[in-house]
């Protein structure tokens, strides 16, 4: 067998093994993050509740804190009613409303003129209009609300799920 085929053949083999590395160092790096949310959000939450605790100092100086929030998304066979749900009751302003189409380099002036056109012209039902509000946007508003209790949106329409989470606080160095 001639050199250059035998180094192809060791780093092509060499290759595979690496993805393989990757894939197994992936689902490891899975698993490690199912196991921390459960003891994050449900195993130390319940136990730290259970003897009365909000908060522990560990001998190194992190201190473990319950927290709560809230997970939030709007599921696509929920969006209509969602975003009708936020007109209906004044929060419109959290929507924002996109119309898809490529457009080159430098011609944005050119999109926003055909999206007010097709609209004007076919109406709102035949233009596809992506209406929505962002992640964090949601969520903000979903935490303000629950925390004054005014205008709650429907927790199954908005897939409001809220948890308590023991957050790591690090000493600062």
């Amino acid at each position: 067998m001639n050199i250059p085929l035998t180094r192809v053949t060791k780093l092509a083999e060499l290759q595979v093994q690496l993805e393989k590395n990757m894939k197994d160092a992936e689902a490891a790096f899975e698993q490690a993050k199912k196991s921390y949310a459960k003891v994050a959000r449900e195993d130390l939450p319940e136990l730290m509740r259970e003897v009365g605790l909000e908060s522990v100092k560990l001998k190194s100086g992190i201190t473990i804190e319950l927290k709560e929030d809230v997970d939030v998304g709007i599921a696509k066979a929920m969006r209509d009613e969602a975003m009708a749900w936020l007109t209906k009751y004044g929060y419109g302003g959290l929507i924002k409303t996109g119309v898809a189409i490529a457009f080159g380099r430098n011609e944005e002036d050119k999109a926003q003129s055909l999206a007010a056109s097709l609209i004007e012209q076919f109406g709102e039902d035949n233009v596809d209009v992506d209406r929505n509000v962002h992640h964090q946007t949601l969520k903000a508003f979903v935490r303000e609300r629950m925390a004054t209790g005014k205008d709650i949106p429907p927790f199954e329409m908005f897939g409001i799920r809220p948890f308590t989470e023991a957050k790591i606080k690090h000493p600062k160095a």
